[in-house]
């Protein structure tokens, strides 16, 4: 699966987490069964504008014993990226309303200081975690 024609508008990383990406990036996932109850699950992530050069995660995805394997996004419960969202959009709403009563500030993530989405050294051009990283 494939996947293009992205805004420059989100991050890459844990629940959004991470350096922005551009518009230029390309997603390409792959799932292949290695055995009756295990699927391989791979991300290539290619962005010329934001890393050096593209990389690859890989991971089992394996049933609990007994269990059916569920997607990611649809079991019952995971609203992480739902709430993610949510919380971008409120503190977008945030800013404009702070603009209005001419208070600027930057744009706050909704995780910072949570101690998630920092990037791996040097896998971000520019250096350093992007929005929301914490002090790993």
């Amino acid at each position: 699966m494939e996947t293009t024609n992205l805004t420059d508008q989100t991050a890459f990383g844990v629940n959004g987490n991470g350096p922005r990406h551009s518009t230029q990036m390309k997603v390409t996932e792959r799932f292949r069964r290695v055995a009756d109850d295990i699927l391989q699950y791979q991300i290539t992530v290619d962005d010329p504008l934001t890393y050096e050069r593209p990389f690859t995660v890989s991971m089992p995805l394996t049933p609990l014993e007994g269990g059916n394997l569920l997607p990611y996004d649809c079991h019952p419960g995971n609203y992480a990226l739902l709430q993610s969202l949510g919380a971008e959009r409120l503190e977008d709403r945030r800013l404009v309303e702070d603009r209005a009563r001419g208070i600027i500030r930057p744009r706050r993530g909704v995780q910072e200081g949570a101690g998630v989405g920092a990037a791996l050294p040097g896998a971000a051009r520019g250096g350093g975690g992007g929005r929301g990283a914490g002090p790993n």
